[in-house]
């Protein structure tokens, strides 16, 4: 009776362990990866569009990216802004290749300034180059073009700095019931401006980082990611720092 009833306390025992386990293997491991998190540290300029400028308060990406880790983050991202200076048009001061190299107000030169001091260098820009048809590649003042002399120009400022691309995040062209990455506005779809960020970034030997595959879109669970098919949701903006971050440190710390 003895050896039965030691027996059973041992059984018992471990079904406690086991549900102990279960229970605060989850949240230790989960804190770990948080402090993993917290090692990746330093400077960063970001250039791009709504994705990042829409919100610049405490839920957009660049305060919820510092919470996660102890990047200084100086967001330059605009509604609207495109990497291509689009001539005569009401965004052209405001494109990337324009607060680079062309303007000469005091923004665009804070904005210098802050790149020779910056550790990284992020690029988030596609989405509205291809709304306006601009062509991925293959003539003068085509995306790529403009992506390639951005580069250029951050590295004349900061030889030392770590230039992220970050490809886009799919949008879901609600009127047409159509994916952007499947729809062409004349300039190519938004696969191609991936593929062309991904292309540039093997062969300029930098990390490109691609922000589709922070979340799984379709026409069913849009919503829950996309306010309107394009801008992204205070919820979407947290897994989109999350996925970064996690990126980051699996590249540059791990």
């Amino acid at each position: 009776m003895k050896k039965k009833m030691t027996g059973a306390a041992i059984g018992l025992l471990l079904l406690v362990v086991i549900a102990t386990a279960v229970v605060y293997i989850p949240k230790w491991y989960e804190t770990m990866q948080k402090q993993k998190l917290k090692e990746i540290s330093g400077k960063v300029v970001v250039f791009g569009d709504s994705i990042w400028g829409l919100d610049k308060g405490p839920q957009g990406i660049a305060a919820r990216l510092e919470e996660l880790t102890s990047l200084q983050v100086t967001n330059y991202c605009l509604p609207g802004s495109t990497a291509t200076r689009v001539e005569d048009s009401l965004q052209a001061k405001d494109s990337m290749v324009s607060m680079l190299l062309y303007n000469e107000d005091k923004k665009s030169n804070e904005i210098r300034e802050k790149v020779k001091e910056a550790d990284y260098v992020f690029i988030e820009h596609a989405a509205n180059d291809y709304f306006l048809g601009i062509p991925v590649s293959g003539e003068e003042n085509s995306f790529e073009d403009s992506l390639r002399t951005s580069i250029a120009a951050v590295r004349d400022l900061n030889p030392s700095a770590r230039i992220v691309l970050l490809a886009p995040t799919e949008c879901y062209l609600i009127p047409l019931d159509a994916f952007a990455t499947e729809n062409d506005f004349g300039g190519g779809t938004l696969a191609d401006y991936s593929q062309l960020i991904k292309t540039v970034a093997a062969e300029e030997q930098l990390l490109c980082i691609d922000m589709i595959h922070a979340w799984k879109l379709t026409r069913e669970n849009y919503k829950e990611y996309l306010v309107d098919g394009a801008h992204i949701t205070k919820e979407a903006r947290l897994i989109y720092s999350e996925y970064l971050a996690k990126q980051l440190y699996r590249h540059f710390y791990k």
